[in-house]
């Protein structure tokens, strides 16, 4: 068993969000914890620039036109996951807060943690197969090894069965 700490008013809980459906079963955990442990839950969603990078490459023609609208496309992503996680915790009657960064998801969240305090960290797991899995490491392996020091809650997408990550 694992503790979240005692300290209430202070308590903070972390929850990386990307308006994934995987994401949502690491939401439903975070504000459970935090409405139980009366804790502030705290979500962050990142603008992960590798999409924006990969377009510099690739098309010449137009290129500003289309970097504005892949711009446009992150924002209302990130504003719609937070829109969501927000209804959630009012519904849940739990004091929230959000940010959106935009860089690397691991650096950011580690970031994240080492300038606040947080008692725990929760995120999504979605199951990544065949050369994805390989190519892309998934973030809640690459927060493992981050040696992060609270503790890691990852909570797999619904109907996906537990098992430990390497």
């Amino acid at each position: 068993m694992w503790a979240v700490g005692t300290n209430s008013q202070t308590g903070r809980i972390l929850v990386a969000i990307d308006g994934e459906p995987h994401t949502d079963a690491a939401v439903k955990w975070a504000l459970d914890l935090a409405r139980d442990r009366d804790l502030e839950a705290v979500a962050i969603h990142v603008k992960d620039p590798y999409l924006k990078q990969f377009s510099n490459e690739i098309y010449a023609q137009g290129r500003e036109e289309y970097l504005d609208h892949v711009e446009a496309c992150l924002d209302a992503k990130a504003k719609e996951a937070i829109d969501e996680f927000g209804k959630a915790a009012d519904v849940a009657g739990i004091k929230w807060n959000a940010r959106t960064v935009c860089g690397n998801p691991k650096k950011a969240i580690e970031k994240e943690v080492s300038l606040n305090d947080y008692r725990a960290l929760v995120t999504g797991r979605r199951l990544r197969k065949g050369l994805a899995a390989l190519r892309y490491p998934a973030l809640p392996s690459l927060l493992l090894s981050a040696s992060l020091e609270l503790p890691i809650l990852v909570v797999p997408s619904c109907g996906e069965k537990s098992r430990a990550i390497e």
